[in-house]
């Protein structure tokens, strides 16, 4: 008894430990569990905060080269706000530059040929047109494609002319006989043979010729062409410009895909047969014109009224595109036969579209196997031509492609967007009201 007197203090403190180390597991161990799970939780939401307070932000890319802005603070609605407004403002800046460039594009090298032939010509405006007219599609065929036609039968006959002169100068006579008569003769047969063959290879081999243009392909029709005393109209200088612009672009095309060439057998795109676009409100691909609105009055197509901003959706009934004339651009149509390489079929797709507007809607593509009937007896005949609107037949002879060539036909139904920012001055009022231009929402 004394010895627990004396350890008295001893032995509580020895109770005490061991009924903590029982509560240890009994009650207090789920206790201890539950703070576990609560400090790792705890854990858990620190490294969560630490991660949403570290990990950079960045604006979205809105950049033409999708490169992304950092942000310099956490994303509160605030700044949700105002980066939703930049979004906005920048997007509305790259719509109006993207707008801007596509109107740079439609309008580069396309000017009126003449001063104030356009919108409503002055007096004597309608007849230096016409002399512009021809001079610029000469300009095309000449000067852009560096084209020509085999020789005619004027040439050809001018050097048999020749050739017999120069063979009678061999003559052997005597006693006013020509004694190497059947000799000459059967010479002059020979070489007379080979000389129309020889011509046309030599034209076609010339170096500065690079292709053949038919005779009707930038044909200068009727009321156009500058020696007759026809006044044509404001709307047919405009629809001659339009024609013009679309015959540009397209030499552009096939200059560009011929620039390497030394000679029509070397080019690439060896004939432009054909280039028809109707000098008329045919031209144009056009929506409806007119409708009934809810009261039954017949008002204008909303598509062709509707401000430039506004949606248009594509109209698929008219056009593979789905584009049609409307307030912020016109659809020029025209169709394109060419005699060429096939090989080179794709460079000159990509060529006719390259910094232009000019989209192919349809392709045809057929060999083209000129036969040495074809060589000699024409296959140039006339179809209508640029201008479709009159002409002549003409056909012209002996077309040299080079030796046994493996050519393709093909043909091209294209339309061209050229956008109203610049059309609009040059537009005469009649065309305007046709194309149901309204000046103050088409600005």
């Amino acid at each position: 008894m004394e010895i627990v007197k004396k350890n008295l203090v001893s032995i509580l403190c020895l109770v005490v430990a061991l009924l903590a180390v029982a509560g240890t597991f009994y009650p207090l161990g789920s206790k201890f569990d539950s703070l576990r799970d609560e400090v790792d939780t705890s854990a858990q939401a620190a490294a969560q905060l630490e991660r949403l307070k570290s990990t950079p932000r960045t604006i979205p890319g809105i950049g033409t080269n999708g490169t992304s802005i950092p942000l310099p603070c956490y994303p509160t609605q605030d700044v949700f706000n105002w980066m939703n407004d930049t979004i906005k403002g920048k997007l509305a800046k790259q719509a109006a530059d993207l707008q801007a460039a596509a109107e740079e594009i439609s309008h580069r090298g396309h000017d009126a040929m003449t001063a104030n032939s356009l919108p409503e010509p002055s007096n004597s405006a309608p007849f230096l047109f016409k002399d512009d007219y021809t001079r610029h599609m000469d300009h095309l065929k000449a000067e852009i494609l560096h084209s020509c036609l085999p020789p005619s039968m004027p040439d050809i006959q001018e050097k048999i002319n020749e050739l017999l002169a120069r063979i009678r100068l061999q003559e052997i006579r005597v006693n006013d006989k020509v004694m190497n008569d059947k000799e000459l003769k059967e010479q002059f047969d020979r070489e007379s043979k080979l000389l129309p063959m020889q011509l046309r290879i030599k034209r076609a081999t010339q170096e500065k010729y690079r292709m053949y243009v038919m005779p009707e392909a930038l044909a200068v029709t009727e009321p156009y062409i500058k020696e007759s005393p026809k006044k044509p109209t404001p709307n047919e200088i405009w629809f001659a410009q339009v024609g013009y612009w679309v015959a540009q672009d397209v030499c552009d095309a096939i200059a560009l895909t011929n620039a390497n060439s030394n000679s029509v057998p070397e080019s690439p795109v060896r004939a432009l047969v054909t280039l028809n676009l109707p000098l008329k409100m045919e031209m144009y691909v056009m929506p409806a014109t007119s409708q009934q609105n809810a009261s039954g009055k017949t008002v204008a197509d909303p598509y062709l009224v509707a401000k430039p901003d506004a949606a248009h959706p594509p109209i698929y009934t008219l056009s593979p595109t789905g584009r049609a004339v409307n307030s912020l651009y016109d659809v020029v149509q025209f169709t394109m036969t060419v005699y060429m390489d096939p090989q080179y079929v794709e460079i000159f797709a990509r060529n006719l579209s390259k910094d232009r507007f000019i989209t192919i809607k349809e392709m045809n593509l057929s060999p083209f196997w000129p036969s040495e009937s074809e060589l000699n007896a024409g296959v140039g005949q006339g179809q209508g031509g640029f201008a479709a609107a009159g002409g002549t037949n003409t056909v012209v002879t002996g077309y040299y492609y080079g030796q046994s060539p493996k050519l393709a036909k093909v043909e091209f139904k294209c339309e061209e967007v050229m956008m109203r920012s610049w059309t609009l001055s040059l537009m005469p009022p009649t065309i305007k009201a046709e194309l149901h231009v309204d000046a103050d929402k088409s600005k």
